[in-house]
């Protein structure tokens, strides 16, 4: 059994392997480990979608594997579509360890590719696109330590006493993991899945 499939340059113990790259023991393949970030952000600018459709491949071949190790999941929204990307196959080492997200409307297209955030803003859909923007850069000041990860925050929020950031507190992560459920069962069934 080949044992270097999560992350792709370091070896795991099988004990691990077994363990993550089984669905029934740990929950679900590449959508649930790297698409539950690019899901977070989707849910955190546009709330909770309407349905949730997910492709789950498994493209390394990797004897054992049950899981898929490449997924992709659409979020359905009435006026914007969030596609998110997750996969453990990737040659390309981002050295983030997060997941890929686009999120597409008349309104504007932000994406987070390779590790560089970029944004444009659309035109006026009842007037009508005149020409496409092109994608620029956002830039972001650096990040304080106590924001850098979920744990980080949640310790500092609990010893200083302050409210969780949104895109930490627990109840957008509550709903975060019904989206990232939704997108399991649908690489499953083959269909979208509704959420209430």
């Amino acid at each position: 059994m080949e044992r270097n499939a999560f992350p792709a340059s370091k070896a795991t113990s099988s004990y691990y392997f077994n363990y993550f790259h089984n669905p029934e023991l740990h929950g679900g393949g590449a959508i649930m480990d790297q698409g539950t970030y690019g899901i977070d952000y989707a849910v955190w600018l546009l709330g909770r979608p309407a349905s949730v459709f997910a492709i789950g491949k498994k493209l390394r071949g990797l004897t054992g594997l049950k899981a898929e190790d490449e997924g992709w999941a659409m979020l359905d929204y009435p006026k914007a579509t969030a596609v998110v990307w997750g996969g453990w196959w990737v040659l390309l080492d981002t050295g983030s360890g997060v997941g890929e997200i686009m999120l597409t409307s008349l309104k504007g297209v932000f994406q987070r590719i390779l590790g560089t955030v970029t944004f444009a803003q659309g035109g006026d859909a009842e007037k009508g696109i005149k020409a496409r923007p092109n994608l620029q850069p956002v830039a972001a000041p650096p990040i304080p330590r106590e924001r850098q990860n979920g744990v980080a925050h949640f310790v500092d929020s609990i010893r200083n006493k302050k409210a969780f950031d949104v895109p930490h507190s627990p109840a957008l992560n509550v709903i975060v993991q019904g989206v990232v459920d939704a997108a399991c069962k649908s690489i499953r069934s083959g269909g979208a899945e509704n959420l209430p």
